[in-house]
């Protein structure tokens, strides 16, 4: 049975529903996926958090020999600057060899990959040790308040299980020669926070070196130029250590270099070089935590200078530390007491890698791609996991793609002329069909 044809329809209609968020509204996506399955004998249940805000649960029954398995995926995006498309967004356009469009990895093409592995199980009559829910929410992007978040304080008993799957992990990239897939199994969280800088008020005709944005420059320009102490997690480090162990002796110096004080300045330097930067700065943020730089608010008349300017910073924490680590870490780099307001926060995990359905995803991939190498990783952003986690789930990322190497997954996610190789969302279909068939049975 080829569920394939079906799964890149779904797919298709999947991105042409307008899911922005804000403001989201999902309902219409989810009423189209509740429709697939309701055709198929299934009764999904359909929970509005909120207006035009649904969520979407449904389970295939086992035999309760083993405890349930978790998919699950958002059908919201973020914006698109249509303008600076090659193709409309919201097109799902077929063209050079993928399918474009907000959601194609992020993560429409893992709702297809759910409702594939539901459909194919359900459509073979295979008898499952486990029952497998398949979950799909709103409001991933904007935290998950209306989403995942709320159907775990709300719903808790739809979605408890032993192991989830769900997004960030098992996309191929290019690294030493090797393709690697990384899996998730743990991710940093999240600590939004605004700085108050305080300097001396004045005229703008008069030019004074207490001007409040003197001293925030000062600061952006040590954030910039410094990293935050090095701390190395055992997800982080085993990482660090398969990818040195598949290297040619060069590279694995260099991420053994990667291990001491000279790291950064490396790192920086490999980026520099590399015409994807952004797996090298994301390597990167996976061994500290960090502090972006994301808006300023500042000024309220042309021709007068602020005694207050407000920055805001995007913090991001390992496992194992807090907010109030970070601050610390910061205050150290600034040598000064920091004047703060905390916006939001979530809290950082990391499960075990030594499980049954780690490695079976191991050997699927190894399946799919015999010269493949899944490894564990560290995510730098959050998922919905972040709440799958407080109801004592092991939670793993893996939407698996095999990408080609001149496509740069992290430049795609959240940026323009976000694609997915028709033959990779094929193969990573299967890969995904596979992992939750065998593990289930």
């Amino acid at each position: 049975m080829d569920i394939f044809p079906e799964s890149l329809s779904f797919f298709k209609r999947l991105i042409q529903f307008n899911t922005t968020n804000p403001p989201g509204h999902e309902r219409e996506a989810i009423a189209y996926i509740a429709h697939i399955l309701q055709n198929e004998g299934f009764q999904p249940l359909v929970l509005e958090s909120t207006d035009r805000r649904a969520n979407l649960v449904v389970r295939l029954k086992g035999n309760g020999t083993l405890k349930p398995l978790h998919i699950s995926s958002h059908v919201d995006v973020v914006s698109a600057e249509a303008e600076h498309w090659k193709y409309p967004p919201f097109s799902a356009e077929e063209a050079e060899g993928c399918i474009w469009g907000r959601g194609a990895i992020d993560m429409k093409n893992m709702t297809a990959y759910c409702l594939g592995a539901l459909l194919t199980l359900k459509r073979e009559g295979r008898k499952l040790k486990r029952d497998l829910i398949m979950s799909v929410v709103a409001d991933e992007e904007n935290g998950g308040r209306f989403g995942m978040g709320w159907l775990a304080e709300y719903h808790p008993d739809l979605i408890r299980s032993e192991y989830y799957l769900g997004e960030v992990g098992g996309y191929s990239i290019h690294l030493q020669g090797k393709r690697v897939y990384p899996i998730q199994v743990g991710e940093k969280g999240s600590f939004w926070i605004k700085v108050k800088f305080r300097g001396t008020p004045g005229h703008g005709s008069i030019p004074n070196p207490s001007n409040v944005h003197f001293k925030l420059s000062k600061f952006l320009n040590l954030l910039n130029a410094k990293t935050l102490p090095r701390h190395f997690t055992k997800t982080s480090k085993a990482f660090i250590e398969s990818l040195a162990d598949i290297s040619s002796p060069v590279g694995a110096l260099q991420f053994k270099v990667m291990q001491t004080g000279l790291g950064p300045l490396l790192l920086r330097k490999m980026a520099m070089k590399s015409p994807m930067p952004e797996k090298y700065l994301a390597l990167g943020a996976m061994l500290s935590n960090t502090a972006t730089p994301t808006g300023v608010e500042s000024g309220f008349q042309h021709n007068v200078v602020p005694s207050e300017v407000i920055l805001k910073l995007d913090c991001r924490i390992l496992p194992g530390f807090t907010g109030e680590d970070v601050i610390r870490e910061l205050e150290n780099l600034w040598d000064e007491k920091l004047e703060y307001e905390i916006i939001s926060q979530s809290s950082p995990h990391e499960c075990d890698f030594d499980t049954p359905l780690f490695k079976e995803i191991s050997r699927q991939v190894k399946i799919g791609d015999p010269e493949g190498i899944p490894v564990p990783s560290l995510t730098v952003g959050s998922t919905d996991a972040q709440h799958i986690r407080k109801l004592g789930t092991i939670c793993y990322g893996f939407t698996p793609i095999k990408l080609t190497e001149d496509i740069n997954f992290a430049k795609l996610f959240h940026g323009h002329n976000e694609r997915i190789p028709v033959e990779g969302f094929k193969w990573g279909l299967q890969v995904f069909i596979n992992t939750v068939r065998d593990f289930c049975s």
